[in-house]
């Protein structure tokens, strides 16, 4: 279903699974990547969908008019474009509750679980080069391996990766340098 609205303005009052922010307008539930929770943003509808109960939109940030106190820079040169990564745009903590709310609204809306214990999490000792496995791609036509973009499966050209291990960055430099990837066009 095509769009029939270019831009609208929401505030972001949530984080569901795959990271995607969630706010509400024009009797649209918008599903939005790299958003906030508080963000007030504008964003560009890009695809909309009509379930048994409603519509529901998809839709990128066209600009953030007001951020939220939880957004911070990213770390990685590729986030955003590079669909490795779902959180970086937010402070450690907010991923933290993120997760743990994903988690609590999983258990109403899937498992019927209405009252739940309370759920814990034990945040990482490193927030990044924790990563100790990882799926890379070839694009022998490009000549480049990496991650594939988000929501394709186009393959952008990763030099370094801030949450993979040490090692495991060392891996990614060392196959580069080693692989031909011109012969397996």
């Amino acid at each position: 279903m095509k769009s029939d609205k270019i831009n609208t303005q929401i505030t972001i009052e949530r984080i569901v699974p795959n990271g995607f922010g969630l706010g509400f307008a024009d009797n649209l539930t918008i599903f939005v990547p790299l958003a906030a929770v508080g963000d007030y943003v504008r964003v560009r509808i890009t695809k909309k969908k009509k379930t048994k109960k409603k519509t529901i939109a998809f839709a990128e940030i066209v600009e953030v008019l007001e951020m939220s106190p939880t957004r911070e820079q990213p770390l990685c040169d590729y986030y955003g474009v590079c669909g490795g990564c779902d959180f970086q745009h937010l402070k450690y903590s907010a991923q933290l509750e993120a997760k743990v709310s994903i988690i609590a609204d999983c258990l109403r809306r899937i498992g019927n679980i209405q009252e739940h214990p309370s759920i814990g999490i034990i945040p990482s000792p490193k927030e990044f080069a924790y990563r100790a496995r990882s799926r890379w791609h070839i694009d022998a036509k490009k000549n480049t391996i990496g991650y594939f973009s988000r929501g394709s499966h186009e393959v952008v050209a990763i030099d370094h990766c801030p949450i993979l291990t040490e090692t495991l960055q060392n891996e990614l430099t060392n196959l580069r340098k080693k692989i031909d990837l011109s012969a397996l066009s």
